[in-house]
């Protein structure tokens, strides 16, 4: 049976830098299925960052921050952020994180499929009535 809980303390976790950021970040995909694309667990030192970038239209994200705190890109609006904050990456966002704070920021990135609706109206095509969510 596929584990179901996840903690940071027991996950093992790939160093890397992501999507052209400032040094490196620790993640660890922790699940994957049909419905949701993707959840990882993500560990940010101080002055590292997840580099600004832009998904497909094809699915979007949901960061929820859990320690620390940080500065986020979304478009080309800039906002802090900190434990409790959850934010919404759509399909076609553009969005990154940086840690300005003097401890290591941590979230969870949950990666689910675009909504047809949405990805949609972000591409700038009509989708067929029946994909709608």
């Amino acid at each position: 049976m596929p584990e179901r809980l996840h903690r940071f303390a027991e996950a093992e976790f790939k160093w890397e830098c992501a999507h052209g950021g400032i040094e490196t970040i620790a993640f660890a995909r922790v699940l994957g299925s049909m419905a949701i694309n993707w959840v990882d667990l993500v560990r940010i030192p101080p002055g590292n960052s997840i580099g600004c970038h832009t998904h497909g239209h094809e699915d979007e994200e949901v960061y929820i921050v859990i320690d620390g705190k940080g500065i986020l890109t979304m478009e080309e609006r800039q906002v802090e952020v900190g434990a409790g904050d959850v934010a919404h990456n759509p399909p076609g966002g553009r969005h990154g994180l940086y840690n300005h704070g003097e401890r290591e920021l941590r979230l969870v990135v949950v990666g689910v499929p675009a909504c047809p609706v949405r990805s949609a109206a972000a591409s700038g095509t009509v989708p067929d009535a029946a994909e709608a969510c």
